[in-house]
């Protein structure tokens, strides 16, 4: 078998923010090394992880929790799931949202419309890649989601 090492890290979090972390390492880790920097992030961020023990629950869970925010949002998948996309977004509508998808497939038209109609307000849940929404400023933007782990700190913020 081919080892594999798989890192789990983050820009800023705080000591009490870092129990999911202690109880990632204390199950998966064999030799945990942490870092804690005398810098702080940016103290307007908050992060939070929500584990989900199957991942085919998550699209149950990631539908929880839309409900209970109402706020402008931006989910980002890995870009495996793109043709998952308008499935995952015709099941957000279902919990009365306002949903589109940025989908880097798509022509520049469409995707400047669905990013604009977010922009504007006419869109509460925006779906999308980190390759479609790169470079992309959404002020209005008060939750990010990443649906699957980023694979690198430059993807994650």
């Amino acid at each position: 078998p081919r080892k594999r090492s798989t890192v789990f890290a983050t820009a800023s979090v705080d000591a009490p923010q870092r129990l999911p972390g202690d109880l990632l390492r204390r199950r998966w880790a064999t030799r945990p090394v942490s870092y804690l920097s005398s810098e702080r992030g940016m103290p307007t961020i908050q992060h939070t992880l929500v584990l989900c023990p199957k991942p085919e629950a998550r699209l149950a869970v990631l539908r929880q929790f839309l409900k209970g925010v109402r706020t402008p949002t931006v989910v980002f998948f890995d870009e495996k799931r793109l043709g998952l996309l308008p499935k995952i977004a015709s099941a957000l509508k279902q919990d009365d949202l306002r949903v589109d998808v940025l989908n880097e497939a798509d022509d520049l038209e469409s995707r400047s419309s669905a990013f604009e109609a977010f922009v504007r307000g006419e869109v509460d849940v925006l779906l999308t890649t980190d390759l479609a929404a790169r470079g992309l400023d959404a002020p209005r933007t008060s939750l990010v989601v990443n649906f699957d782990v980023p694979r690198t700190a430059t993807d994650y913020l």
